[in-house]
Formats: structure tokens, C-alpha cells, sequence
């Protein structure tokens, strides 16, 4: 990675409040999961879902995270989305990059 994306990546995580934070560790560690896995692993079964996901929201707006598949939920017997963080080197290569044109 290139030390000034490495720069920009400290800065814009500097950012991440601490739920933010909590949430895209978990899915850097864990890798792909639900909502509700990340609603689960963090704060456990009996947690309300808006625990996690006005920040798991942010965090695709701020384009850490993403969604990736749909599964079937155990839980509600629907299908949901999973969701997976974007490594500091995929952030770095969404940057605009110039026209050969």
C-alpha cells in the first residue's frame, strides 16, 4: 500500500465512532456475516438490531463495508444480506483514478 493511502486510511478511521469501529473490526476479523451475526457477536441474541445497523449503514455510505451475498436467516426465515469490510488496499483502489482518455 502506498504510504499516503496508508495516511488517509488512519485519518478516515480516526473518524469511525466507537461503534463504528467495533462493528468494522468485527467484520475485518470475522469476514462475511448478516446483520444479525454481527448484532450477535458483538452484543449478543437479545440485543435490538438497531444496535447495529444505522452504523453498519454509515459504514457503507463511508464505503468501509459492502454487501457481498444473501443468505437465509435462521432467525426470520427470510432472506438478508451479508455484508463484508473493505480492506484499507481495496478503499485505496476505489480512489479516482485519472483518464487515460
Amino acid at each position: 500500500m502506498h504510504p499516503n493511502s496508508l495516511v488517509a486510511y488512519r485519518q478516515e478511521m480516526s473518524n469511525f465512532n466507537e461503534r463504528e469501529k467495533l462493528i468494522y473490526g468485527e467484520l475485518s476479523f470475522s469476514g462475511p456475516m448478516t446483520d444479525r451475526d454481527v448484532r450477535n457477536n458483538l452484543f449478543g441474541v437479545m440485543a435490538d438490531m438497531n444496535t447495529v445497523r444505522p452504523r453498519i449503514t454509515d459504514l457503507a455510505k463511508k464505503g468501509w463495508i459492502e454487501e457481498c451475498g444473501k443468505v437465509k436467516d435462521a432467525a426470520t426465515d427470510k432472506q438478508v444480506r451479508k455484508i463484508r469490510a473493505i480492506t484499507p488496499e481495496e478503499k485505496a483502489g476505489q480512489q479516482v483514478q485519472p483518464s487515460l482518455f
